[in-house]
This record gives structure tokens, C-alpha cells and sequence, in this order.
């Protein structure tokens, strides 16, 4: 590496650590920041954070640092957790509808058949139009029942949808991340997209593994490994 590359973090040890560095000649510190890797790099721990994650490609504790209210209201836009529900309520109302159908052919076969006894003109016309009534009228029962349990799935649905529509945006992300087992399987563009170098980059901070610093009128972040 050049003198100029590593003049941030002769700047750093002289000014900011201060002690045995300030009498250090510049080949002997450069020799030190070598050795301890106390190496320069530009913009603020947000940068360095963004640049050391991308290029390793280790998202640190990954369901720390994402950033879950973001994508929690943008995942709800999309409808991400109950896409796959609204399908399957399209079918609860298709099924709904017939069941409906099934209930008021049944009440008109029924009807028909008690018209049929009361048109009857002799015995064995009543008998027949009775056992109609009967049959007719377990079918009714049937697909009344039918019904009421069509309805009562349809209803839960909604209620599952929206209480799941309705959770905070933090939760919904963290509910979202939970069916699918791990947050990883999100993606990398979407775990760069949503995590927070910010946050990482101060936790860096405040464990001394960075440091920020100005140098000729830029901001300068020095990996001082705790120096």
C-alpha cells in the first residue's frame, strides 16, 4: 500500500490513540498498521458497514440488524403473507355459492313435492309425493348444513386475513420470515435491501472495532480492532 493510503490512520494513532504513536516515525507505523490490519477506509461507519457486509458477503446477526417495519409495510403492500389466503377465499366463496344453490334447488324440489300431495287424486299419488317430501327434505337438511359450514370457513378466513393485515409492520416481517423458516431465505438483494448498515455500523462503533475520524475535510472510518 502507498503512504498516502494509510495517512487516515497514521492521523488516527498519532491524534486519536495518541502515546507511543506520536514519536513513531511513519515507516514504523505503517509497519504496525499493517501487522494490526488498522486499515483506512472512506465515508462513515454506515459505509463501512455496507461495504464490509456486501463484499464478505456475512450478514451479522441478520434478524438483529433488518430492518423489519420497512419491509413489514412494504411486504404488506404486496399482500406477502396472504396472497396464497385471498386465493384460497375466492375458492371459500365459489364454494359458498354452490353450496347456495344445492340449498334453494332443494327447496324448490321440495315444494314441488308437497304441491304434488296436494294435487294427488289417490292414495298411491299421496304415498309417492310423500316419500318425495322425505327424501327432499333430508336434502334440504344436507345442504343446509353444507352451508352453514361453507360459511363459517369463509368467515374464519376473513378473520384470519385480517388479523394478519392488521398486525404492526415489525410483526408482520417477523411473522412473514417465521413461515419461511429462516431469514435467510429472503435473498441477498432483499437482505441488502433491508438491512441496517446504520445500526451495524454503530454497534462496530461503540465495540471498538471501527472508528470514524476527519481527515482533509472527509470522514474516514479506521478498523482499530480495539487500539
Amino acid at each position: 500500500m502507498s503512504r498516502d493510503y494509510y495517512a487516515p490512520s497514521r492521523e488516527y494513532l498519532r491524534d486519536y490513540v495518541g502515546g507511543e504513536f506520536e514519536e513513531m516515525s511513519d515507516e514504523d507505523m505503517d509497519t504496525y498498521i499493517e501487522d494490526h490490519s488498522v486499515i483506512p477506509h472512506e465515508g462513515d461507519a454506515e459505509d463501512y458497514a455496507r461495504y464490509i457486509t456486501t463484499e464478505t458477503g456475512h450478514y451479522h446477526e441478520p434478524g438483529w440488524y433488518f430492518d423489519h417495519a420497512s419491509f413489514g409495510r412494504d411486504l404488506k403492500m404486496d399482500s406477502g403473507l396472504t396472497y396464497h389466503m385471498q386465493d384460497d377465499l375466492d375458492s371459500k366463496d365459489n364454494e359458498v355459492d354452490d353450496a347456495q344453490r344445492e340449498v334453494e334447488d332443494a327447496q324448490k324440489s321440495l315444494s314441488e313435492a308437497h304441491q304434488a300431495k296436494a294435487d294427488a287424486t289417490d292414495k298411491d299419488e299421496r304415498a309417492d309425493a310423500q316419500e318425495d317430501i322425505e327424501s327432499y327434505a333430508s336434502d334440504l337438511e344436507y345442504y343446509e348444513d353444507e352451508l352453514a359450514e361453507r360459511k363459517e370457513e369463509h368467515e374464519q378466513l376473513e378473520a384470519d386475513i385480517d388479523s394478519l393485515e392488521s398486525l404492526p409492520d415489525e410483526k408482520y416481517s417477523e411473522e412473514y420470515i417465521e413461515q419461511l423458516g429462516d431469514i435467510k431465505e429472503l435473498g441477498e438483494d432483499t437482505l441488502q435491501r433491508y438491512y441496517d448498515f446504520a445500526r451495524l455500523g454503530k454497534h462496530m462503533e461503540d465495540n471498538s472495532e471501527i472508528t470514524e475520524i476527519e481527515f482533509n475535510g472527509r470522514t474516514w472510518t479506521i478498523e482499530t480492532h480495539g487500539v
